[in-house]
């Protein structure tokens, strides 16, 4: 299998764990490093595993599915 094929797997895996009707933030959190970093410019930086699934809950929220 190629690191394409991979990536593409590890980015299915993750936006199907987002839809569902009650994402569950530790599988979203699963997806990234314990000391990640995710900075979307028009927020604050999101530091960590945790906060990183409960705040990509929170966020997919306001939308229906994500696609």
């Amino acid at each position: 299998m190629s690191t394409c094929q991979i990536r593409e797997e590890v980015v299915c895996a993750m936006v199907q764990n987002w839809n569902v009707d009650r994402p569950d933030p530790d599988q979203i959190g699963r997806f990234f490093a314990e000391d990640a970093v995710w900075h979307n410019i028009s927020l604050k930086p999101v530091v960590g595993r945790e906060a990183l699934g409960d705040s990509f809950v929170d966020f997919s929220a306001q939308f229906a599915r994500i696609h």
